[in-house]
């Protein structure tokens, strides 16, 4: 998960910031090293725009 965070950490910032999918991974690898305000930062600013079948499918209920 830290690879992930890694080349993530390489992209652009607008680049990174504007793809919500990206933003999940972000979030699921922090959730996975136990980081969860690194989490909250990387999922709550594009919550609104992650499309319902996306969190469907990422966050079964």
């Amino acid at each position: 998960m830290g690879t992930v965070l890694a080349l993530v950490a390489k992209l652009p910032a607008s680049l990174a910031q504007n793809r919500a999918r990206l933003q999940m991974f972000v979030a699921w690898a922090n959730v996975l090293l136990h980081r969860f305000e690194p989490m909250q930062a990387a999922v709550m600013p594009e919550w609104p725009s992650i499309p319902a079948s996306f969190i469907a499918q990422t966050c079964p209920s």
